[in-house]
């Protein structure tokens, strides 16, 4: 079995330090909420396919796609969470705002834009043999992929072919 999960595979112990340092205290895990990517000022989110095991969010990643908190449409929103957060931790903005929060809520829309295509291309790529999969993760051409496939490519064209307003007049 195979399961969709709104985030990607982090370096812990780097974003550990960022988060405890910005008055989180997360759980040890290697998963990056949305919450912990904005505590730790990430620049980059994303969505995994993983292996599904006994352990929640515990199984090796198939495949991924990468979401960058760069650009003109996140900036303004990375400057009032940076204001806010010269008041409140981001525990406290958490609690206050929850999931209305304006970059939590920009975050969350576009890695759920995304999360459908993900599905749709790692089945059709999984049925194309593009990949093989075993209990260790996923094989691509020889390799074992312990970070999963990356299929940020496909996705984004997938949503470009998929936008009407992305097609010549």
């Amino acid at each position: 079995m195979i399961m969709v999960r709104s985030a990607l595979r982090g370096d812990w112990k780097i974003v550990w330090r960022r988060l405890v340092g910005a008055g989180f205290k997360p759980a040890p895990t290697a998963i990056l909420s949305d919450w912990q990517v904005m505590a730790a000022g990430l620049r980059e989110a994303g969505g995994m396919m993983h292996l599904a095991t006994p352990e929640l969010d515990e199984g090796p990643p198939v495949t991924y796609f990468r979401l960058p908190l760069t650009g003109p449409e996140f900036k303004r929103l990375w400057v009032q969470f940076t204001e806010k957060r010269r008041q409140l931790d981001p525990a406290e903005i958490q609690a206050r705002e929850g999931e209305a929060e304006p970059l939590f809520a920009r975050i969350r829309r576009e890695e759920l834009r995304r999360e459908f295509p993900l599905i749709l291309l790692t089945l059709k790529n999984l049925a194309e043999g593009r990949f093989t999969l075993s209990r260790a993760g996923v094989h691509h051409e020889g390799c074992c992929l312990p970070r999963g496939l990356d299929l940020t490519g496909q996705v984004e064209d997938f949503l470009q072919s998929s936008n009407p307003s992305s097609v010549a007049s």
